[in-house]
């Protein structure tokens, strides 16, 4: 207890000192001074009764001392410290007390400063109460009332930046404006008013667009900067508003010498302010987005890797509480979108996407800044989209900034912004749908834009631009005159608005130039096309060589010199567009679809151009197609992507071997034919390469890859099947990042001694192996020619059929007589074993593709390798035991065709007359492969030693499906020639998708009666329609069925794949080869319910007779003499022709 007034001395000692420590600490910044000055006022505090009058004082100084030491090194317990010791002192205090209005602002002031750091709005609220109360209780002659005008301003200015009242903005303005008009010119607070001043005003600018609140804001931070000295503490407070007050300037009106000062003031605040300076990681951030847009101005990516250091370095260092986290996330997600393009790593976008989504969530949604942060990551999903593809992507960057854009006020600077970025998405959705209400849409919204900018803003010429790339799409579409013009009349402005050494005036010019073209193709003007070409040029001499952007401009200078040699006719033009094309096709970056499509230009004008320097490059265009395809059906898509990424291509493979054929290399044609076909299932089958050789030699390499591969398996599975956008988002990103890596581990092994061709397509001499049980036969439907080459067993010498007869067009138009039977089913979401007989025709749809089939195709074959009635070739090793019509021995013969042949009846290949008939069937027994490579690992998978065993799965009555009668019957057939313990069977209510894959995971056998249903958008979903529902392809590839060999998919259409995607084998026959079975009899078309009991009672008594271990190598056979059977008696087409063989 104090009662001398040696302990009253000691106080007022104490809290003297403190105080003049702390004045130090705010001149010099030293640490140790402020720590010192908190002892001392803590030694007053404690030995001070709580009713002596000094009490509100020494609390009052101590929580000022708890907030400076809280704003240098951001510990929210000072702060709390601070708020606790001012709370007491204003209870402390009288009402009538002079220090009241003192340290009612003092309180108010660190409750603002906790709610930037925690967001409780309540703090803000009764910070402003408590700065209002300070102001209304001063008088005007008070020295401290423009201190309280200040404060309160700042208050109202942090609650506009979360709530977005613009009313709080004005009444922020006045109260400074206050603060300066009461405040003499030599007054030490006067710099930190002005400062204030202009930041809001800079705010203000930001929502309203007005120049003289940009200069205004301007002039205050300028005059507080040259008012300060640089050793005071708030020296890098007002350099850094300074530095974005100029970086605005520049974003409004471009000058590169705003810009400058920018990056050089906020530098100097950056390095003036002390570490732990609370505010230092949101200057860092304003450094790190000066140095983006200088990145953006001038190209330098040097610039782009400093914002991203700054940035990155800002968002680390404060709490996911601090008030600006989301301004720095959304900034550091712009550097990552920036990096995106101009290095194209998918990655990066990955990355914006992530940074940008997480700054949205963590701000209210009645932030000013939300509906800007919004269209930002809509733009980025936007960016996304164009790269990878994902519907889903521009659907939600659609829908983002359309809510941003119903959140912003209609007054509001950055306006056009959202309505240019709703337009080009818009378009963006356009290209994907083809919606003609979207693209003029976009038009809506970009003529907006457009009016809105005022002439001298920086971001004109990219508005104007990108308006006129809309007029041009929709000229494409219309072909109307007017919006071609005034495509090229807004094109040609943007390109004047900005100097070349902008980073953005190549695209503007290859925008121009492919405009121009549009109307060269309308008015054969010469001049135009020449105008069109020079611009173009410019464009790919102004861009950088690594730019991703550059192929695609190279392939637009490749169009337009093709279309100015359509019409003069020069071979110099051609030659020119073919060195464009190839030059697209080479770059080391860009758009894989890009590459892609300008290697297939290249290729088609090395086989058509008369020039030989041309057509000395025909060979490495087609090799560069081919080793393009597995970028553009990139693993890291989504399945349904890649897929619908292959629909759009043109048939590379089966053009690059009629390439081959042309000069002579059947071998390479093969190997060609190889690599481009079955894509998708090969990425699948390659997650599952056990890859020996490469475990025995580098075992830690090895373990990587296989765990990266298991990854990615699973990744798929599960997106498969997910429906929820929040965790497809996750799974999405995660899969892209686990199939990145295995490109790199894959290209890492390919660099090793002796693995340079790992999962990469075979050697012929190893493809050929798959002729060892008999010749393989690969028809081959090209753009350029149709032909066949024939694997000869234990021959290195291919055979080569042409078959002139035959083109492109007319192989599809088998498919269409093919699709005129009343029984084939085009909509892929129903399935029918049901058969429904033909419709009375004056013709035969089938009779007429098995009849052209056979003298176009087929016959020709047979001449050449002797096979037709009367004739064999001498192969005793491979010749069936049943002769038939003049054939000693029938030859098994294996199809394995290409393109538009896929799909097409050629085991049944003839002409059926009631008076004569021809047909394969008299000299082959027929099977298909989907690939040569798979047919050798069907034919090497050896079976484990154990017991047979036969699965059997029957249901009649399916949920939702029609009665099928005929499965019973199946089953039962099976059941009396495989008894248990041979056979299992599932019918009914047992045969449920558990019990199923139970079974399957022992059956050597396995027989399908029931409904299957096909979907080519998503092959992992084709199903056997079970009990309780789908039995999913995916559900069956994940298994590991170590002992499968043969499968009988008595169901329909179980063998017809997509029509828009031939070398794909999008079926469920294709899915079982892929899960593991060798033999597997599958059908074209939906089958009569009562052929199935027929069908595979002669099957099985034919594969299970004899007593020995059952052979599914025999399963082609047991079905020709099958299929034979139904013929003879009489049965129709459309009821056997169906029925195939797939595999060994």
């Amino acid at each position: 207890m104090l009662s001398s007034i040696s302990d009253s001395n000691f106080v007022g000692r104490e809290n003297n000192l403190g105080l003049a420590l702390k004045e130090r600490f705010e001149m010099l910044g030293n640490l140790v001074d402020l720590e010192a000055a908190i002892i001392h006022q803590l030694h007053a505090v404690k030995n001070t009764f709580e009713d002596d009058k000094t009490m509100p004082s020494l609390l009052t100084n101590l929580g000022n001392m708890f907030q400076s030491k809280f704003r240098r090194l951001g510990n929210l317990a000072d702060l709390n410290a601070a708020i606790v010791n001012k709370t007491k002192a204003v209870q402390l205090t009288s009402d009538g007390d002079l220090d009241k209005p003192g340290r009612l602002n003092n309180l108010g002031v660190s409750l603002q400063s906790r709610f930037e750091i925690q967001g409780d709005i309540d703090d803000i609220q009764n910070a402003i109460l408590l700065k209002s109360q300070a102001v209304d209780l001063t008088l005007n002659e008070n020295s401290e009332k423009p201190s309280f005008y200040n404060s309160l301003g700042n208050a109202l200015l942090i609650r506009f930046q979360s709530l977005g009242a613009i009313a709080d903005l004005d009444t922020a303005i006045e109260n400074q404006v206050m603060s300066i008009n009461t405040t003499q010119d030599g007054n030490h607070k006067k710099p930190s008013f002005l400062s204030s001043l202009g930041s809001t005003y800079l705010i203000k600018f930001g929502q309203l667009g007005n120049i003289e609140d940009l200069n205004n804001a301007i002039l205050y931070i300028l005059s507080a900067v040259n008012l300060e000295s640089n050793e005071h503490i708030n020296k890098p407070v007002f350099l850094s508003n300074l530095g974005s007050a100029l970086q605005s300037r520049f974003d409004r009106f471009g000058d590169l010498a705003d810009l400058e000062s920018a990056i050089g003031y906020l530098s100097t605040a950056v390095d003036l302010a002390p570490d732990q300076q609370l505010d230092k990681p949101l200057w860092i951030s304003n450094l790190g987005s000066a140095y983006q847009r200088r990145y953006e101005r001038l190209g330098n990516i040097c610039d782009l890797n400093m914002a991203i250091s700054n940035q990155s370095t800002a968002v680390d260092s404060v709490a996911e509480t601090y008030s600006q986290k989301g301004t720095m996330l959304n900034e550091l997600g712009e550097c990552f979108l920036r990096r995106f393009e101009r290095l194209g790593e998918i990655v990066d976008v990955d990355a914006a996407v992530r940074y940008k989504s997480h700054a949205i969530d963590s701000i209210e949604d009645g932030h000013p800044d939300k509906p800007l942060m919004l269209n930002s990551l809509g733009n980025t999903q936007r960016a996304r989209f164009i790269r990878l593809g994902n519907h889903i992507d521009i659907s939600v960057a659609i829908q983002n900034q359309l809510d941003a854009l119903h959140k912003l006020p209609n007054e509001h600077a950055e306006r056009s912004t959202l309505l240019s970025s709703l337009g080009n998405s818009f378009q963006s959705r356009y290209t994907k749908l083809q919606d003609i209400d979207d693209l003029n849409t976009a038009i809506l919204y970009k003529t907006q834009a457009v009016n809105l900018t005022p002439d001298d803003h920086s971001d004109k010429a990219g508005r104007l631009s990108n308006l006129g790339i809309a007029l041009h799409c929709r000229f494409n579409i219309e072909k109307k005159e007017e919006d071609i013009d005034a495509a090229i009349v807004h094109h040609s402005a943007a390109v004047t608005l900005i100097p070349d050494d902008n980073p953005y005036k190549p695209m503007l010019l290859s925008n121009l130039a492919s405009t121009l073209c549009s109307k060269f193709e309308i008015n054969k003007d010469s001049l135009q096309i020449d105008e069109a070409i020079r611009n173009q040029l410019k464009a790919v001499q102004l861009i950088s060589s690594g730019h991703p952007t550059r192929a695609a401009m190279c392939f637009n200078l490749g169009d337009a010199y093709y279309k100015k040699c359509e019409v003069r006719l020069d071979i110099n033009d051609m030659i020119t567009a073919s060195h464009w094309y190839s030059t697209a096709a080479l770059s080391p970056t860009g758009s894989p679809n890009v590459l892609y499509r300008s290697a297939i230009k290249w290729m088609n004008l090395a086989y058509y151009t008369p020039s030989i320097v041309v057509q000395s490059t025909l060979i490495e265009a087609c090799s560069t197609a081919l080793n393009l395809l597995p970028s553009v059906a990139w693993i890291g898509h989504e399945l349904s992507h890649q897929l619908d990424e292959l629909k759009d291509l043109p048939l590379v493979s089966s053009d690059a071997a009629a390439c081959a054929i042309k000069v002579g290399d059947y071998q390479l044609a093969v190997r060609w034919l190889e690599q481009g076909r079955l894509l998708v299932w090969k990425q699948m089958l390659h997650l599952r390469y056990s890859a020996s050789e490469l475990e025995s030699q580098y075992p830690n390499l090895a373990k990587q890859f296989r765990e990266v591969s298991q990854q990615l398996e699973w990744y798929r599975a599960e997106r498969a099947l997910d429906n929820t956008h929040k965790s497809a988002e996750m799974l999405t990103q995660d899969y892209r990042a686990a199939a990145i890596k295995w490109e790199k581990l894959l290209s890492n092994i390919r660099s090793l001694p002796n693995f340079e061709d790992f999962l990469t397509v075979p050697s012929f001499s190893k493809l050929i192996l798959a002729a060892n049980n008999g010749p393989i036969v690969i028809p081959i439907a090209s753009q350029y020619q149709c032909d066949a080459l024939i694997i000869i067993p234990n021959s290195s010498t291919i055979k080569h059929i042409p078959l002139p007869l035959i083109k492109f067009q007319r192989v599809q138009d088998l498919h269409v007589l093919l699709s005129d039977k009343s029984d084939v089913q085009s909509d892929t979401t129903k399935s029918y074993r049901h058969f429904r007989p033909s419709i009375a025709r004056s013709s035969d749809p089938l009779k007429e593709c098995l009849s052209q089939l056979w003298h176009y195709v087929v016959k020709p074959i047979l001449l050449e390798l002797e096979l037709l009635v009367g004739f064999y070739l001498v192969y005793p090793e491979i010749y069936t035991n049943k002769p038939l019509k003049g054939l000693s021995k029938l030859i098994h013969m294996w199809w394995c065709p290409t393109g538009p042949f896929i799909g097409l009846p050629f085991h049944a290949a003839g002409v059926y007359d009631q008076s004569s008939s021809i047909s394969i069937m008299d000299s082959v027994i027929s099977s298909y492969t989907t690939s040569l490579e798979g047919l050798i690992e069907s034919q090497n998978k050896t079976n484990l030693s154990v017991p047979f065993e036969i699965l059997a799965i029957g249901q009649a009555q399916t949920p939702h499906f029609p009665y099928l009668p005929g499965t019973t019957k199946e089953v039962a057939i099976i059941k009396q020639l495989a008894p248990p313990p041979l056979g299992r069977f599932l019918e009914g209510s047992a045969a449920t998708i558990e019990q199923s894959l139970k079974y399957l995971d022992h059956a050597c056998w396995c027989h399908f009666a029931c409904h299957g249903t096909q979907n080519v958008v998503s092959p992992l979903k084709s199903a056997f329609q079970l009990q309780d529902g789908p039995l999913y392809l995916s559900d069956i590839i994940q298994r590991n069925l170590k002992h499968a060999e043969f499968a009988f998919l008595s169901a329909c259409e179980t063998a017809k794949g997509d029509s828009n995607l031939y070398d794909e084998a999008t079926h469920l026959a294709g899915g079982l080869l892929l899960a593991g079975f060798k033999s597997i009899i599958a059908t074209l078309w939906s089958i009569q319910d009562n052929d199935g009991p027929v069908i595979s009672e002669s099957v099985y008594t034919y594969l299970l007779s004899g007593g020995k271990y059952p052979d599914g190598s025999k399963a082609a056979e047991a079905l020709h003499y099958s299929v034979l059977d139904l013929r003879q008696r009489g049965l129709s087409l459309e009821r056997w022709v169906p029925f195939i063989h797939i595999g060994c």
